[in-house]
């Protein structure tokens, strides 16, 4: 694949990086790219059985998998995010988390990075990629899958305030497609 990337340096240690679901394989190729797997953790919901071809995946890539308990968990879900996930952050790991969950309503941005941001202190970096030629699979998110001859870009943008809401995430993601769109074509 060819790669053309916008914004590293806005990717410090201990940060959170969010997309959209339907991102979320070529954001593990762009960890894998830029040699910076790990020291960056994938949390992983644990729900309904563990999706092994999902996991291996993720190991394979060279993320670091930490399980993450349902969003029907409420309460003990934010408990185990701040146990598991802050101490990462504070050790210089950075997270990826979708910033639209992992079944939500696709492109609807969840509260848990910005409420992760918030309670870790720690920057929220949203970012955009985009394949070209991709196959689009029919699924809830419309992942893509990039191909081997693929043009890959990515833009990665400047840390979000610390109080911003879902709409604001929604926004920023938005630009950054839109910006990275135009510039495939």
């Amino acid at each position: 694949m060819k790669w053309h990337l916008e914004g590293l340096t806005h990717w410090p240690a201990g940060s959170i990086l969010t997309c959209w679901h339907s991102e979320i394989l070529l954001a593990a190729a762009l960890v894998r790219y830029v040699e910076r797997a790990q020291e960056v953790v994938a949390p992983m919901v644990r729900e309904y059985g563990t999706p092994r071809l999902m996991a291996q995946f993720i190991q394979w890539v060279g993320l670091d998998l930490v399980y993450i308990p349902p969003y029907e968990a409420g309460e003990a879900r934010r408990a185990a995010m701040a146990e598991r996930l802050i101490p990462l952050l504070h050790a210089g790991k950075s997270l990826f988390l979708a910033a639209d969950g992992h079944r939500a309503p696709a492109h609807h941005p969840q509260e848990d990075p910005l409420w992760l941001a918030r309670v870790a202190n720690a920057p929220l970096i949203p970012f955009a990629c985009t394949a070209t030629p991709a196959l689009t699979l029919p699924t809830w998110d419309r992942k893509q899958v990039p191909l081997p001859t693929s043009q890959v870009c990515v833009m990665l943008s400047p840390p979000l305030p610390l109080e911003s809401t879902p709409t604001q995430l929604a926004t920023r993601l938005q630009h950054l497609h839109t910006t990275i769109t135009k510039h495939q074509t």
